[in-house]
């Protein structure tokens, strides 16, 4: 059957249908490319993410805290106890403890207090990797201030 026989309402749900399956496709390839970046690109934002909670913790006494970045990872998986310290006439501490295996989608957290969660790797514009928790995606320096800073003003009583 010709392409001029066929009514029009038949060639609008084609049309329809052969958009759908593109923008599936390119979907597809958006997420093979998100999956690639993420498992090459994961590690080296992980590194970087440990050197940015080191700064942050470094930076604690300017608010009367101490801290530190600890390596507790295992042959499995890397891993850092993040330890918050307030050393005054009532002492305090907090922690938590991150993981991470290279090439995986997420970092898992476990803190002293509360519910495990994770940060999850995802892409901003299609070519920025970053970290999403509660529907934010961070960079490693928004990522360590987003884990240190609500430890830090727990002991600060705030």
């Amino acid at each position: 059957m010709t392409d001029s026989l066929v009514p029009e309402w038949m060639k609008q749900i084609k049309r329809q249908e052969d958009q759908k399956a593109a923008e599936d496709e390119a979907d597809k390839l958006r997420s093979a490319l998100a999956t690639r970046i993420i498992q090459s690109e994961g590690p080296v934002f992980w590194k970087q993410l440990i050197k940015e909670l080191q700064i942050t913790v470094d930076s604690l006494p300017h608010i009367g805290l101490k801290g530190t970045v600890s390596d507790i990872g295992s042959e499995i998986e890397e891993g850092y106890q993040v330890s918050v310290v307030r050393s005054t006439l009532y002492p305090d501490s907090r922690y938590i403890n991150l993981f991470y295996k290279p090439g995986s989608n997420m970092v898992r957290m476990h803190p002293q207090e509360g519910g495990s969660g994770n940060l999850v790797f995802g892409m901003v514009d299609e070519d920025q990797l970053r970290l999403w928790y509660e529907a934010r995606p961070m960079t490693p320096e928004k990522a360590a201030a987003a884990i240190v800073e609500p430890i830090a003003m727990r002991l600060k009583g705030r």
